[in-house]
């Protein structure tokens, strides 16, 4: 998912929820599993909102995704959209929730949508476990409106510089 790291990349504040999430749940000794899932809201808030943000798969539903009706200022990054006022994902049958339709709705909706959120979910809490993702200088912040359209909507390139969280976490403690 090249968007979310693109799109972290110049918010450090939401890398590090992230990472505290993963910390606090997880910790360095064990690798991030799925049964974390349900501890980790703000991880699978981020996975939500980056789906809504890119509106990936079809380029119909960016309408839908950008509605501000549903999603006020639904050009800003926003994965606390996804949260109740106790920090808890949104139940499924929340209006933001039933307006996120990046896997389609109804008898044609895509069946791998469950095995997809779960993989999301596990690579972003391993990446946020052990790494910290940093731009390169002069890099531009990710902006959904210059996607670029192959079968997917693409992020444009980017490069970036990718510390080691253990190292970082060692060398802070020594």
């Amino acid at each position: 998912m090249w968007s979310g790291i693109s799109i972290l990349l110049h918010r450090l504040d939401i890398q590090e929820k992230l990472q505290a999430e993963v910390d606090g749940v997880v910790g360095f000794k064990r690798q991030p599993c799925l049964a974390d899932r349900v501890y980790m809201p703000y991880t699978d808030a981020f996975v939500l909102e980056v789906l809504r943000y890119i509106s990936h798969i079809f380029p119909n539903l960016w309408k839908v995704h950008h509605d501000s009706s549903v999603y006020p200022e639904p050009f800003e990054f926003k994965p606390e959209r996804f949260l109740d006022v106790n920090g808890d994902i949104l139940p499924a049958d929340h209006i933001i929730r039933q307006n996120m339709l990046s896997f389609s709705i109804g008898k044609r909706s895509c069946i791998g949508e469950v095995f997809a959120k779960n993989r999301l979910f596990m690579f972003f809490s391993t990446l946020m476990q052990n790494f910290i993702f940093l731009p390169e200088e002069n890099s531009p912040k990710f902006d959904p409106h210059e996607m670029e359209i192959f079968i997917v909507h693409m992020p444009k390139r980017f490069k970036c510089r990718v510390q080691n969280r253990h190292e970082v976490k060692e060398s802070t403690e020594a």
